[in-house]
């Protein structure tokens, strides 16, 4: 496990700030699969919070209706690991087939997170076939907390560090709230 950073508070360690990216836990692993290199920006922002946790997240591209046989030998590879638990995240607009193509050949748990969706676009994540198990999360950055919550099951330094992160989001909260509360009477 990475070792957290000091924040700059001086308030005690940073649950979410890792010294050097070098020591990802090889234990753990996200890939992330987008349909086109125009989901980079938002398949960006699940590796950034997932690596500030210490957790490797790889990203590649592919797409289920362009080269399903390009991403299906790919999956198989990270699948055939069995060094390291792996979590996967399709993140494709339009007509989504990567996720329910993904979670369709896998064990593994699979997440939709397409970028931007409009309605019709979200439809195509949400109805899938029976026995191909993809929720959508629609923030990158819930999606990065999901897979972090999923591999804390089983780490509890990992699950300590996101009590941690979840103490200091309330912490933030209850500050926001009298803040704005106390100009209520002006």
């Amino acid at each position: 496990m990475a070792i957290p950073a000091q924040p700059e508070s001086g308030k005690g360690v940073d649950p979410e700030k890792v010294i050097n990216s070098e020591l990802l836990d090889k234990s753990m692993l996200v890939v992330v699969i987008m349909g086109s290199d125009k989901d980079l920006e938002h398949a960006k922002k699940i590796q950034k919070r997932l690596n500030n946790f210490g957790v490797r997240c790889e990203l590649r591209v592919g797409s289920a209706h362009k080269n399903p046989d390009y991403v299906l030998p790919m999956m198989h590879a990270y699948d055939a690991d069995t060094t390291r638990q792996i979590v996967y995240f399709a993140v494709a607009g339009r007509s989504n087939a990567l996720g329910g193509f993904m979670g369709g050949n896998t064990l593994n748990p699979v997440y939709s997170c397409p970028p931007k969706p409009d309605w019709y676009d979200l439809f195509s994540s949400t109805r899938l076939p029976s026995e191909v198990p993809v929720p959508v999360i629609i923030e990158p950055e819930s999606a990065a907390m999901t897979a972090l919550r999923i591999f804390a099951l089983t780490r509890p330094e990992l699950h300590q560090r996101l009590e941690a992160h979840q103490d200091n989001v309330l912490h933030d909260l209850i500050k926001a709230d009298k803040i704005i509360s106390a100009g209520n009477g002006t």
